[in-house]
């Protein structure tokens, strides 16, 4: 973006502004409606994703203006682009005011998306003429650009909040109490019809930026442990008394951490920790065992994201481990690698082909619609949602780009740099308990994220429910006994940037919602 770097362009601004009041008290009523002038984002960047990226921006801003109410009058689209006299987006702040002033705004809304190497930087602004300042400021930068997607939902609240004079409540709204019917069921109420003065359990908020977590009996108690994990490391906790109770963490360093994952693979009651992580030397993953607070690595296999998945040619309750080389000549030809864990020994045993563009994180298998019809389906490099049969041939595409998370993962292949997309998880459930599964998968919108479960009805995915909008970026979701009760929770990560940088980063808060099973 540009920065007024002098003393000179600051006089400038201020005369900008000066005019901008004077104006103001010339050409305004107290009884119209006050103007708003909405101008695009201004890119420093020839990069596609943040030039892609900031047509989501312009797109969001404006439709966060609109319906407004009487007191304000939003300037259209086309008009705003007329005064731009062919230029994509004001360069400066200098020439977003002077437009802003030949308009005879009130209010202009605009800002900057640059790129500094590996950092990203979004800043957005609302001027205000009647005072000649900034009413709303939003300038951060992160080290991701799938980050900038939470930056521009505090913007966006920051502008909903100085408009509206507070901001919009996220989860759930007080309703009546519930109704006697529900009382005398004397179970828990499903996810879809959850009164909403019952919410969800909700966690303290955490210092930190959490990007996955799973839940399972590490130790072999019959009691759920639950992994939460971050770039660089990961922590252990169980569910008692209402609350987390932290058990251990876990870290090796320089490894960056990509996925974490509990599943039993020698079928022995005591589950294993699946890692992924990147290190100096390209992407590793390890099984590890937990014991007594501890953990013992039991194996490494280098330049492999390792992954569990049904076994939907065989059995298909059970569970089987594949890995997917980043080493190889085309990653995402969907060939994986089998392993089998004997002991303390992961052995190769063949291979298995998978939909071409599958990610193994991005993947899972199962039944869908009318019984007996199974799908493989993944979330594939561009955030689209993919519908296969067991012969991989495409059944059905959602080509809806706002799937999962924009994550980014820098993969050392070899000698290169291979840089993929990594959208997060999506699984084949029956939330409802009536024998019909659903495919569960994070979403984005304007007002936050949320997650969505589709069904087949034989044609196309179809929306059967979905939670309810919060601001922040969901990392990561699972359907578990999260609070050892032996009920079925959906558990999800909810990650929101700090307003305040200077205090601390971003911030994760775990939401706990009860299933009726």
């Amino acid at each position: 973006m540009m920065v007024i770097k002098n003393s000179s362009a600051r006089f400038r601004v201020a005369v900008i502004a000066f005019f901008f009041i004077f104006l103001c008290s010339s050409f305004s009523s107290g009884e119209s409606p006050r103007k708003i002038l909405v101008l695009p984002f201004h890119v420093e960047s020839l990069e596609r994703d943040l030039l892609n990226f900031s047509d989501h921006v312009n797109r969001s801003v404006r439709k966060a203006m609109e319906n407004l109410g009487s007191e304000f009058s939003l300037e259209p689209e086309r008009s705003s682009r007329e005064l731009l006299k062919e230029k994509s987006a004001p360069e400066t702040e200098e020439e977003a005011l002077s437009i802003a002033l030949e308009n005879h705004a009130d209010l202009v809304v605009y800002g900057f998306l640059t790129q500094d190497e590996s950092q990203f930087r979004l800043k957005g602004v609302m001027w205000d003429v009647s005072s000649g300042r900034a009413i709303v400021s939003t300038d951060m930068t992160v080290a991701n650009i799938h980050a900038l997607a939470g930056v521009l939902q505090l913007f966006i609240a920051s502008l909903d909040k100085r408009l509206h004079g507070t901001p919009r409540l996220t989860f759930y709204q007080s309703e009546p109490p519930v109704s006697p019917d529900l009382k005398q069921l004397h179970r828990l109420p499903t996810l879809v019809a959850l009164p909403r003065n019952t919410g969800p359990w909700r966690s303290s908020e955490i210092g930190s930026a959490l990007l996955g977590l799973d839940v399972g009996d590490l130790d072999g108690d019959k009691k759920n442990e639950i992994v939460f994990l971050e770039e660089s490391g990961l922590t252990i906790h169980r569910f008692e008394n209402g609350t987390l109770r932290p058990l251990t963490q876990f870290a090796e360093s320089p490894a960056q951490y990509i996925s974490a994952e509990i599943e039993d693979l020698d079928g022995d009651g005591i589950a294993e920790l699946i890692l992924c992580y990147q290190t100096p030397a390209g992407v590793e993953s390890a099984v590890a065992r937990y014991l007594n607070r501890n953990f013992r690595i039991v194996t490494k296999l280098r330049h492999v994201i390792l992954k569990s998945i049904r076994d939907d040619i065989g059995n298909t309750k059970k569970r089987i481990l594949v890995g997917q080389r980043t080493d190889a000549a085309d990653m995402f030809s969907g060939e994986m690698v089998l392993y089998n864990l004997q002991g303390d020994t992961v052995k190769e045993d063949g291979n298995i082909q998978l939909p071409p563009g599958t990610l193994i994180l991005s993947y899972d298998s199962g039944e869908l619609g009318k019984p007996g019809q199974h799908f493989r389906a993944i979330l594939n490099q561009d955030q689209r949602l993919m519908l296969f049969d067991r012969e991989n041939r495409l059944i059905s595409s959602v080509s809806d780009r706002i799937f999962g998370h924009y994550r980014r993962l820098r993969i050392l292949a070899g000698s290169t740099m291979r840089q993929i997309i990594c959208p997060g998880r999506i699984f084949i459930a029956d939330t409802k308990g009536e024998g019909e599964n659903e495919l569960l998968v994070m979403k984005s919108s304007d007002r936050g994220s949320y997650i969505q479960a589709l069904g087949w009805n034989g044609t196309q995915l179809a929306e059967k429910w979905k939670t309810v909008e919060n601001q922040g970026n969901i990392s990561d979701f699972r359907i578990r006994d999260f609070k050892n009760a032996g009920n079925q929770s959906l558990v999800m990560i909810l990650v929101k940037p700090m307003q305040f940088l200077a205090l601390s980063g971003p911030r994760s808060v775990i939401f706990a919602f009860d299933l009726l099973r």
